[in-house]
């Protein structure tokens, strides 16, 4: 048993058999087919965050007023599933790789990394993207990245620094997909927000 299932078995000692299988399938997918498990991960937890989204946009209005957006919650679950799961697996190979020790030096370099080459463009792409599957015209997309990207980049760089040197020092590389989604789920319900924003 991996040092991870432990940790986990000691967290929830009382976690049904069926949900200790399902952990343990979840890992062992993590190991055969790590690109598509992480790709559905990350989808079905941006389906959860545009729901939160959705939910907070519209606290406020009276229950026969709001009706839930599903198409909006399957594009943003789509753009979770093609592009960002994809992505950060790719993306944390390669720091991995690079700076393999959990060291402090590493874990600095890679969050700053991190922060300076990939969250800018990652948080372009997710307004460009986005436009796509939602029909808007260059133009509109343009506007959108004009209005939202530099906002969006600097509450990234307030929320997303610490959260990395977190994950570097003490998450598995396999598991740090799967531990960034998690944190992932409020910050892709601000994105969400941003995007249905006009």
């Amino acid at each position: 048993m991996s040092s991870t299932n432990r940790l986990f078995t000691r967290l929830f000692p009382r976690l049904s058999k069926f949900g200790q299988r399902a952990y343990s399938g979840y890992v062992d997918a993590l190991h055969t087919k790590p690109i598509l498990t992480k790709a559905v991960t990350t989808g079905t937890l941006y389906f959860i965050s545009d729901t939160i989204s959705q939910h907070l946009e519209n606290r406020k209005k009276a229950s026969d007023e709001w009706k839930f957006d599903y198409v909006r919650a399957f594009k943003f679950s789509v753009f979770g599933f093609v592009i960002t799961g994809p992505t950060f697996h790719f993306w944390y190979h390669i720091l991995d790789t690079s700076f393999p020790k959990k060291v402090f030096s590493h874990v600095i370099i890679k969050a700053a990394l991190d922060q300076i080459i990939c969250a800018p463009i990652f948080d372009a792409v997710f307004f460009m993207g986005m436009g796509v599957l939602d029909g808007k015209s260059k133009e509109d997309i343009y506007t959108k990245l004009k209005n939202d990207w530099l906002r969006t980049y600097l509450v990234d760089c307030a929320v997303w620094p610490i959260c990395n040197i977190v994950s570097f020092r003490y998450i598995s590389n396999k598991q740090r997909v799967l531990f960034m989604n998690i944190v992932n789920i409020g910050w892709a319900a601000f994105l969400a927000s941003i995007n249905a924003g006009h």
